[in-house]
């Protein structure tokens, strides 16, 4: 954690097992730890040229 903020890098999730919300899943509880232990930002960048890019369906709360 660096200033108070993470990167969450480089989700892949094998083509047989897309489109089942395995990545999505990880990378929201990636980010609940994260903010539990005390990180103010959680970032992702995403390729959203990539068709199944779950940008946008993430949430954290």
């Amino acid at each position: 954690m660096i200033g108070g903020q993470i990167q969450v890098d480089i989700v892949y999730t094998p083509a047989r097992l897309r489109g089942r919300g395995y990545a999505g899943a990880v990378t929201a509880e990636v980010s609940r730890a994260a903010l539990a232990e005390g990180a103010r930002d959680v970032v992702l960048f995403a390729d959203l040229s990539h068709p199944t890019s779950g940008c946008g369906r993430i949430a954290v709360e």
